[in-house]
């Protein structure tokens, strides 16, 4: 499956199908940060493994660079993600966690950490 610069594979059984659809960048004096983001793609996953789900089963594709010069936060964690990649051979600390604050949530769990 291909969606503007991106290129996936479906794992088989994990859903039936994908839909893809472009969002513009929303503008407005009243929104919060993460209802700023740059234009970008949705990926929904049509008839996915885990029904009645509270979240919709998305994939989201932001544009790194746009997304970094909108949202200082979000150019804070592309620095840390980016060291985390460069530094392979040393042990990670997970706190915090490098994450793009897309939404009004936060992480609850890391996985598959090296143990130091």
């Amino acid at each position: 499956m291909i969606a503007g610069p991106a290129s996936l594979v479906l794992p088989s059984g994990l859903a039936i199908g994908i839909s893809n659809k472009h969002i513009l960048r929303a503008a407005g004096q009243d929104l919060p940060s993460w209802g700023l983001p740059p234009g970008h793609t949705v990926l929904n996953l049509e008839g996915y493994l885990l029904q009645d789900a509270f979240h919709k089963p998305q994939i989201f594709i932001f544009p790194a660079q746009r997304y970094a010069e909108l949202l200082r936060g979000a150019f804070e964690s592309m620095h840390r993600l980016r060291n985390v990649m460069d530094d392979q051979g040393n042990p990670f600390n997970a706190e915090p966690m490098p994450a793009i604050p897309f939404l009004n949530t936060a992480q609850n769990f890391a996985s598959n950490f090296p143990a130091i």
